[in-house]
């Protein structure tokens, strides 16, 4: 009788586990739970391998065979991403482990790295990793990671002693936002972008030359107020406000 009553309870357990429980869990490095769905900011220097760690662990009574897909949301030109699990680091043209990692049941594993390059970079590239079962492709757990590069402060102040980029005039604006400029002779790119209240670039317009003035057409822009930037190599040096008026 009790053989029978321990059966019938184990399988009322796996019943209820397969019913109202997912498969897997997600932890970062220090074992702090991490939601499915939700997205981890991680900030390093644009010089350095950015690199989140992430623990997955089996939640069921029954080993799983795991693999790891990547999928790139949105990353800046001229970086690289890869990541490691199971014992091998793959290449970044790689977004699916080839090979299965066993997770035994109950047990937790600590091999995954998610490693970002900025390669001098700076920006946020975001990056969408998903852990699942190879013989159940349905059961999984998935999270966002958020590598943000930002350029070591003593590079930029040096940069920014180089810039000279005077408030717009006239401010408000009515029809015409005029702007000039001179920076450092070895930019790569630069360019002025004017962004409306929400952050959407509603003007953008390349700067080719070392130093110059440029009176940029905002007569199809409502009132309101907006935000323009200089961007050099991709990192906006000066931020300021500007009120349109026709």
């Amino acid at each position: 009788m009790r053989k029978i009553i321990s059966f019938i309870s184990f399988f009322l357990l796996v019943i209820t586990q397969t019913l109202f429980s997912q498969s897997f869990s997600l932890s970062n490095h220090t074992g702090v739970p991490i939601i499915s769905g939700t997205t981890i900011n991680i900030t390093g220097d644009t010089g350095t391998i950015i690199c989140q760690k992430i623990k997955i662990t089996n939640n069921t009574l029954f080993n799983k065979n795991v693999k790891v897909k990547k999928i790139i949301i949105d990353t800046l030109p001229n970086t690289e991403n890869d990541f490691c699990f199971g014992g091998e680091c793959h290449i970044p043209s790689i977004y699916i482990t080839p090979n299965n990692t066993i997770i035994a049941a109950g047990k937790t594993d600590s091999s995954f790295e998610g490693n970002y390059r900025p390669h001098k970079v700076a920006g946020t590239s975001t990056i969408l990793y998903v852990f699942f079962d190879s013989d159940n492709v349905t059961d999984s757990v998935f999270v966002n990671i958020a590598y943000t590069a930002i350029i070591p402060s003593e590079i930029k102040d040096d940069v920014s002693n180089k810039i000279e980029f005077p408030a717009v005039f006239p401010n408000p604006v009515t029809n015409y936002a005029n702007f000039s400029w001179t920076i450092p002779p070895n930019t790569k790119t630069a360019r002025i972008v004017i962004r409306d209240l929400v952050g959407a670039i509603v003007k953008e317009t390349i700067i080719d030359s070392q130093s110059g003035k440029i009176s940029v057409d905002v007569k199809n822009l409502q009132n309101g107020l907006y935000f323009y930037s200089l961007l050099i190599n991709e990192i906006p040096y000066i931020t300021r406000k500007m009120i349109i008026k026709h």
